[in-house]
């Protein structure tokens, strides 16, 4: 059963904008390893602090196997230069202090277009461009 759900839950999630996302969300729920998780949030977190990219935005990462679903409303920011700065956070999670590979973790990134908190970040733009011209 648990193989069927990350089958349906992969396929969907391999787009730029899942559509559902909530629903695709709640059944990751069901598959995901929530040690693994926070594993990987923690080396995100540690890459994001010793990178100094402190303003990354993230509004949610799980892993489903091998790949890492960051859902961000900035991709741009993520991906950098050329994929540079996506790369730059996968080697320091596929890779020990060593430099031996430990992991095999790819990142796939959505864009966060429907959660409130794009949609509060879009509104606050409008108001403040409203009150600029008055």
């Amino acid at each position: 059963m648990k193989r069927l759900i990350k089958n349906y839950v992969k396929k969907r999630l391999s787009v730029a904008h899942p559509e559902n996302y909530a629903f695709l969300r709640w059944l990751v729920g069901f598959v995901s390893n929530e040690k693994v998780n926070e594993d990987i949030i923690c080396g995100v977190a540690s890459w994001l602090y010793h990178t100094k990219n402190y303003n990354f935005p993230i509004t949610d990462l799980f892993v489903i196997d091998n790949t890492i679903y960051l859902y961000t409303t900035r991709p741009s920011l993520w991906i950098g230069k050329r994929g540079s700065t996506i790369e730059s956070c996968q080697d320091a999670l596929n890779f020990n202090v060593d430099g031996e590979k430990v992991h095999d973790y790819g990142i796939h990134i959505m864009e966060d277009i429907v959660s409130p908190t794009y949609k509060i970040h879009g509104y606050w733009r409008v108001y403040s461009d409203d009150f600029l011209y008055m």
